[in-house]
């Protein structure tokens, strides 16, 4: 809970913060001399120096230009050299601090994909990437050992034995015999939805994205795009499979159209 700033606790401030990064003072130098100077000002006894920086934060917020050392404490700038000078640091943190919040973003975008069992399109070369790819093989198998067994934990306890299914690695007769009504299952949710306009490529990509999800939720594995790549069955190979399927839902959705002309 955020704690109340004491009254005249910032005018206070504004007349004992040095001016001069020379002269800088800490947040508890602070504290101390406020109790000195002025003791009808009530200041916690539980991380007084936290309201000193909640005080300064919305100073700054008024424009008023405290600038602060991150070793010695805070200080009034005396030229514009100064306060600039602790400008580009404010622009330099904030800058790496929005590279970590887009790449936490990227990470979020591939545990949703990882949830929904789909895939993850990299924004800058257009190609598909299983989730978590983005992250660095070294930490990669690590993370999803770890977060592939929660999300096993998280399955109905009904399905047998989750933990061992996870881990397991299958080979391609096994996975092409697991794959086999997953696959079928997933053309009969695509064709639930395919249109006229559909292409074979869009029927692939949604054909592709309910198989992954079925195999997370049947399989409850962590990887469903390389459970597919084990069982050799890759974009380009799914796309050959499916090609009989859609010829056929396309002619059967001509020949609707036909009699509802007539």
């Amino acid at each position: 809970m955020n704690q109340q700033i004491p009254e005249e606790l910032d005018l206070v401030l504004l007349e004992i913060i040095p001016c001069g990064r020379a002269s800088a003072r800490t947040g508890r130098e602070l504290v101390k001399l406020i109790r000195q100077t002025r003791p009808d000002i009530s200041l916690p006894t539980n991380d007084p120096a936290r309201i000193i920086r909640h005080a300064v934060q919305g100073m700054r917020l008024d424009r008023v230009p405290i600038c602060a050392d991150t070793q010695n404490g805070y200080y009034l700038p005396t030229n514009y050299q100064q306060a600039y000078a602790y400008y580009k640091q404010l622009v330099h943190r904030a800058k790496e601090l929005w590279q970590v919040a887009k790449s936490f973003e990227r990470f979020l975008r591939h545990w949703r994909a990882y949830e929904a069992g789909q895939v993850v399109i990299n924004e800058e070369t257009g190609q598909e990437e299983a989730p978590f790819e983005c992250i660095p093989e070294k930490y990669r198998y690590i993370l999803l050992r770890r977060i592939g067994a929660l999300v096993c934990q998280q399955q109905t306890p009904h399905t047998p034995t989750p933990q061992q299914q996870c881990s397991s690695q299958p080979s391609e007769q096994s996975c092409l015999d697991e794959i086999q009504p997953l696959l079928k299952e997933a053309i009969r949710l695509t064709n639930a939805s395919i249109k006229m306009e559909t292409t074979l490529d869009m029927y692939t990509a949604t054909v592709r994205a309910h198989l992954m999800r079925l195999v997370s939720e049947r399989l409850h594995h962590p990887l469903p795009l390389t459970y597919l790549k084990r069982c050799n069955i890759d974009k380009h190979t799914l796309k050959q499979m499916l090609q009989s399927d859609y010829e056929k839902r396309m002619q059967l959705l001509k020949s609707q159209k036909t009699l509802e002309v007539e």
